[in-house]
């Protein structure tokens, strides 16, 4: 007999790695759904996706959104992204922030207040395209809408499927999401709005609580795109941003752009990835550098979170060349083990860096790779002490 509660994920491509459940509670369904017929599991129901017209992003919107026949079939449906995995009671967290006149629970976002705040976020951070933000932005000034309405952080969820009012805002926001944007955070607090749906918003902060955790996504591939900015980015303006692809030849990744106005900062976003070896091979300007998230081991230099980035400062001219070449190297499993370890050892030396880059030192420390090396730290240390 069917569950009255279910909890779904989903994986479109090679985006997440499947998080096994460490302990499944009665009277809940766990599904996966995939278009990626590869992922198999011992914990989620499996469960095959597809829709040609969409886009792996947008097929992963629309699962999550509206749900499907088996998804809607339930009484109560807990979202959670692929890269969550929780800590405690499902069902607690359920009882907890769902009570029985409410039919959608979630997170207020941690950082920001408003989809305008949203909208400058994604454009600094390269979540989405320009034009995009700029047709969503006539729309709802078109339709009025004040921003002042909160802003959603959809990372982790509850619905009552069968509700009309759920279904008449989970239609608008995913539409909202294939005619405009597809980040859905910029479009939730809008379909709300709409319909008059009335959330129960969870004041707990979503990344970190004692709930659930989160892992880091697949940031491991070199990266393909940058980011500059030139000017202060404190005081943030789009017109002032260039989003490029990097010429590539190998590891050797090269920037070659114009400068767009005067300023006495550029701010060179190059990686995305979580932990990356790179290396300023050369840079045309006379400047001073500056590297941002980034700590030293064994002389050479890592990228410990996302974004990776530089800050260059001196005296740049609109139509100027910039031109700067970088080395990257992705890190191995193990190796990233070591360096967490090298981290933690000295966390004086690097005790901003250990508290920034918890999550990922927590999702190392957590995985296999890490455990199944111990015995081999625990040997090293040892050789290590008697050498002295």
């Amino acid at each position: 007999m069917k569950n009255r509660i279910c909890v779904y994920t989903c994986i479109t491509g090679d985006y997440d790695q499947i998080k096994e459940i460490e302990r499944k509670e009665k009277g809940i369904d766990y599904y996966l759904f995939t278009n990626n017929k590869n992922i198999t599991s011992n914990t989620w129901k499996v469960v095959y996706i597809e829709d040609k017209e969409l886009s792996n992003v947008q097929l992963a919107r629309k699962t999550k959104i509206l749900g499907n026949e088996i998804v809607n079939s339930y009484e109560i449906a807990l979202w959670m992204d692929a890269a969550v995995e929780f800590k405690k009671n499902i069902k607690d967290f359920i009882k907890t922030y769902l009570g029985l006149n409410d039919v959608f629970a979630c997170f207020k976002h941690e950082y920001r207040t408003s989809v305008l705040e949203e909208m400058d976020a994604c454009l600094r951070f390269r979540k989405e395209d320009i034009k995009n933000i700029v047709c969503l932005k006539k729309f709802y000034k078109k339709e009025d809408y004040k921003y002042d309405n909160g802003l959603i952080e959809s990372t982790v969820y509850i619905k009552r499927p069968g509700n009309k009012k759920v279904q008449q805002t989970m239609k608008i926001w995913f539409d909202m999401i294939k005619n405009y944007s597809k980040r859905d955070q910029l479009s939730f607090n809008y379909s709300i709005y709409k319909t008059g749906l009335k959330v129960r918003w969870i004041n707990e902060k979503v990344f970190n609580n004692n709930w659930f955790k989160w892992h880091e996504h697949n940031f491991n591939k070199l990266p393909k795109n940058y980011m500059i900015y030139f000017g202060d980015l404190n005081k943030y303006d789009y017109k002032k941003q260039y989003n490029g692809e990097y010429i590539i030849n190998g590891n050797n990744h090269l920037i070659q752009t114009k400068i767009i106005n005067d300023c006495k900062e550029i701010y060179l976003e190059l990686s995305s990835s979580m932990i990356i070896k790179y290396k300023l091979k050369s840079i045309n300007l006379k400047c001073k550098i500056e590297k941002q998230n980034t700590f030293t081991y064994l002389n050479e230099d890592y990228f410990y979170k996302n974004p990776g980035f530089v800050v260059l400062k001196g005296d740049f001219k609109k139509d100027s060349l910039l031109n700067v070449e970088i080395v990257f190297e992705s890190v191995k499993e193990f190796e990233k083990n070591e360096i967490i370890a090298y981290l933690i050892e000295d966390r004086e030396k690097y005790k901003k860096n250990v508290n920034e880059a918890s999550e990922i030192i927590n999702t190392i420390i957590n995985s296999t790779s890490w455990k199944v090396t111990k015995p081999l730290r625990f040997i090293k240390k040892i050789i290590k002490g008697k050498n002295k």
